[in-house]
Parts: structure tokens; C-alpha cells; sequence
């Protein structure tokens, strides 16, 4: 991946990456957390996949099936 930052003069765009990246990760970690409490509880279960927005995942598990079938 390439990323480019653009500073007004005098400022450093390192310094931002670095806050932009610390933002991100601790969101990030806070709703991984989240997600494993809500996949614990007992309210939790698997639902059918969204053929419209999971395409890709159910063509994937059709081929899978049709290539351990035969």
C-alpha cells in the first residue's frame, strides 16, 4: 500500500501518521473486543449470509461444496 501525506509548511506529516495510526489501532482493539464479548453471549447465533453483500463468500462455499461432492 502506498500512502501520501500532504503538511502545510513547518508541520510533519510523520507526526500525524503516528496519531492517526494510534487512533485507529485502539478503535480497532476496542471493537475486536466488542465483537468476542457479542459472539460469547448466549443471545449469539450464526445467520444465513446476505447473497447480496456476501457473494464472494457464498460463491466460495458452493465451489468448495461442489469440489468435495464429486
Amino acid at each position: 500500500m502506498s500512502l501520501r501525506l500532504r503538511a502545510l509548511p513547518g508541520q510533519d506529516p510523520e507526526e500525524f501518521l503516528k496519531a492517526f495510526h494510534q487512533v485507529t489501532q485502539v478503535e480497532d482493539a476496542d471493537v475486536a473486543a466488542r465483537v468476542q464479548a457479542a459472539v460469547k453471549s448466549p443471545a449469539f447465533f450464526v445467520g444465513p449470509l446476505t447473497r447480496d453483500f456476501e457473494e464472494s463468500i457464498t460463491r466460495f462455499h458452493d465451489a468448495y461444496l461442489e469440489a468435495i461432492s464429486t
